[in-house]
């Protein structure tokens, strides 16, 4: 397939869908959440108008690889860098104050979480394992993906539900509580960062074509969380280094947050659930698997990288 047409076909059919998606934010498990100020909406789009390039890699679009990979993991990096406080900025402070009064504070003194399917689940005693699964299970289940009026939701429907991708900080995913893979990644990374937990932020193509032996163009990213295991013994991933070189030791746990059973019914994903696409990925992206599965260290360094800031 040309390339042009390729590129054409994804434009054309996020417009035909948007009007889809905004009827969809619906069902939001907390009322009255508190609500961004102005200053940090503007912070938001005026960052999203600098770096639209940046944007558009999300899905995939660009003639180099790995710079296109590479410049898509800053972007994703210096949003969770931002957010988790990272940076020496009035707009980093805020977001991270507003994370832990909605976020990590009730989660900590709750010791507690409310599930999609009615249930809580809850600890006496608050270690770093169950805090990490209390963050994990918030996220999966109170924020929700766009969606039709259904309870299982899969493979390309899901994957048109997510358009048009504007990748949202974390601070504007907990506000709405609506967010894309994309997003839902991002504060899952950001929400472990703040607790000082070793995270790196991954990325998967929704769908790949090659266009020769160097390039592909692929349909949007899909993204997920590794979780360094601290000791836990749940861990079964192993890297040896990120796709900026860092070294990445010992096991990780794979976090999937769109896989709620809202989403997929049966299918969900609890912590340390590997999904079923995984084994899927050396078949059908060979020799390209370091690269298109690829993860970035959450980095403070690595977010100084980022252009247009």
């Amino acid at each position: 397939m040309n390339k042009k047409i390729f590129i054409v076909m994804i434009m054309l059919f996020i417009l035909i869908h948007i009007p889809l998606i905004s009827a969809q934010l619906i069902n939001t498990l907390i009322e009255n959440q508190t609500v961004l100020p102005n200053t940090i909406n503007i912070y938001h789009d005026e960052f999203r108008d600098e770096n639209r390039i940046e944007f558009i890699k999300s899905f995939g679009i660009g003639n180099n690889l790995e710079q296109g990979r590479k410049d898509y993991g800053i972007l994703l990096n210096y949003m969770a860098i931002h957010d988790s406080g990272g940076l020496e900025t009035d707009s980093s402070a805020f977001s991270k104050d507003y994370l832990k009064d909605t976020v990590i504070n009730p989660l900590k003194n709750n010791k507690s979480v409310l599930l999609q399917d009615g249930e809580i689940l809850s600890f006496e005693e608050l270690d770093r394992l169950a805090l990490s699964k209390l963050i994990y299970y918030h996220v999966r289940d109170h924020v929700y993906f766009p969606h039709i009026n259904t309870t299982d939701i899969a493979g390309s429907t899901l994957s048109m539900m997510g358009l048009p991708e504007i990748i949202k900080f974390p601070s504007e995913v907990i506000e709405g509580q609506h967010g894309a893979c994309a997003d839902q990644t991002l504060l899952l990374a950001t929400l472990l960062k703040m607790e000082d937990y070793e995270v790196a932020i991954c990325s998967g193509p929704s769908m790949a074509i090659p266009i020769d032996e160097n390039n592909f163009v692929w349909f949007a990213y899909h993204n997920f969380v590794y979780l360094k295991d601290e000791g836990w013994g749940i861990g079964t991933q192993t890297f040896s280094q990120d796709i900026f070189g860092k070294e990445l030791d010992g096991k990780w746990i794979m976090l999937d947050p769109i896989y709620s059973p809202r989403h997929f019914g049966k299918n969900e994903l609890r912590f340390g659930d590997l999904p079923y696409w995984l084994s899927h990925r050396d078949a059908n992206f060979v020799p390209k698997n370091e690269l298109l599965f690829g993860c970035e260290l959450i980095d403070k360094e690595l977010a100084k990288k980022m252009p247009n800031t």
